[in-house]
């Protein structure tokens, strides 16, 4: 993937000292498909080529309409214990 020599903002263009290197899917989760990618940069640059790769992806996710999946949790009040239920015995 070229990303340093034809990144659109030349500040972070000469933080970046090599091309992205991408290794491919390292994981699928529950509610995520994990990428793993590496990039070269001056020293200390790292956090801010990060926030500004993940910015850039965010807005090309919207573009094409992808959304980013989060777990859910629904939580119904008032419904019984299931350890009391499964052990067969009840609170007094």
């Amino acid at each position: 993937m070229k990303l340093a020599h034809h990144c659109v903002d030349p500040e972070y263009q000469e933080k970046i000292l090599d091309d992205l290197e991408m290794a491919g899917v390292d994981q699928l989760a529950d509610s995520a498909v994990m990428l793993k990618c590496r990039f070269k940069v001056k020293p200390l640059e790292q956090w801010g080529i990060r926030r500004a790769y993940l910015r850039r992806l965010k807005y090309a996710f919207d573009q094409k309409g992808i959304e980013i999946p989060f777990p859910h949790l629904t939580v119904y009040p008032g419904a019984p214990n299931l350890i009391e239920a499964s052990s067969g015995s009840a609170a007094s």
